[in-house]
């Protein structure tokens, strides 16, 4: 094989990789630019089989962003926030819908052409999870759309949480 051919290939591979490590660090770092989160769970350390805990997500957007209602406007004008259960989930049943709590704003967006619904201060969602079986495993993922003035980006915040509960 010709050395003049090699050396271009593992030059634009390696530039390649460097690349995709920056994009994956910045996509990183605008998240943790975007917003904190906290997920935990809530009523577990007296509940029992059968009683009902509560899964908490708590979203502070930063300086100049903010995120989007779970719920999604009429007009379909931005991306909701949303919680999905992976399949290794277990010992629980979801009761109710994904709640929101906090100051959010609901206007008309004349560029996007529709009603939006967000929050630029912390806000908190929750769902009630009624416990089935001791052993509580919830894993799963949050979706939420930040954005600021310049710009909007999806995120994905995985989770995985467990407890023991009393029979």
């Amino acid at each position: 094989m010709n050395f003049d051919m090699v050396f271009p290939m593992k030059m634009i591979r390696n530039l390649l990789a460097l690349f995709l490590l920056v994009l994956a660090g910045s996509t990183h770092a605008q998240n943790s630019q975007a917003a904190n989160l906290n997920i935990y769970l809530d009523g577990t350390e007296t509940a029992k089989v059968g009683d009902v805990v509560t899964l908490v997500i708590e979203v502070s957007p930063k300086t100049e962003w903010h995120v989007y209602s779970a719920i999604a406007s009429e007009e379909g004008v931005y991306r909701p926030a949303e919680l999905g259960w992976e399949i290794d989930s277990r010992g629980f049943e979801a009761t109710g819908a994904l709640k929101e709590e906090g100051h959010m704003v609901s206007r008309m967006d004349d560029v996007l052409g529709g009603t939006v619904r967000y929050y630029k201060d912390k806000v908190q969602f929750t769902i009630a999870v009624k416990v089935t079986e001791p052993k509580l495993k919830l894993v799963g993922y949050f979706d939420y759309m930040a954005c600021n003035e310049f710009q909007c980006i999806p995120f994905t915040a995985e989770f995985s949480l467990e407890a023991e509960i009393k029979e």
